[in-house]
């Protein structure tokens, strides 16, 4: 698939749009590794003690592989800035899912790790996968949760414990 190996340099666009509240309170920043359909949903700002932070951004992809196929969802694949940098991108994150199903498919997270523009490091994105196990899914839209969660992510001398709760939203072609 060539659109999960290439890196658009306009994730950073659509990074800046996902954490706009965040990055004005000088908080750590979410790289996407497609740009894709997303929108901001609400984000809540928590800096007590261990500095939490939640995000929930809604998200549109497109499903058009085969029945029973597993398909990478692009618009899902987020990785977290670390000590402000994003080839130091953190390796403690992971992507985690409300539920393993859905009303049409079975649900999984996978990552995907692009060296074209770190040279110090290759960087992991994190994000989900979709499999149709139904076809009465088909022409119709699938909804799940899942949620990027990073944690001890050093920022301006801060360590943060992150959560980017992702609302998805799956066109069946």
């Amino acid at each position: 698939m060539n659109n999960i190996t290439q890196t658009l340099l306009g994730g950073a666009a659509l990074a800046a749009l996902a954490t706009a509240s965040a990055m004005a309170a000088d908080a750590p920043v979410v790289a996407a590794l497609h740009p894709g359909h997303a929108t901001v949903l609400k984000t809540s700002m928590h800096n007590a003690k261990g500095n939490k932070l939640t995000t929930t951004i809604a998200i549109n992809s497109t499903n058009t592989a085969g029945l029973k196929k597993v398909q990478k969802l692009i618009y899902t694949y987020y990785t977290y800035y670390d000590s402000g940098s994003f080839c130091n991108s953190s390796e403690k994150q992971k992507q985690t899912l409300q539920s393993k199903k859905t009303k049409y498919a079975k649900l999984g997270t996978s990552t995907e790790t692009y060296s074209g523009y770190c040279s110090t490091a290759p960087t992991v994105f994190y994000g989900d996968t979709y499999k149709l196990t139904k076809s009465s899914g088909e022409g119709k839209v699938d909804n799940f949760v899942s949620a990027l969660v990073g944690k001890k992510i050093h920022y301006n001398g801060e360590v943060y414990n992150i959560t980017q709760n992702e609302d998805v939203s799956v066109n069946i072609e």
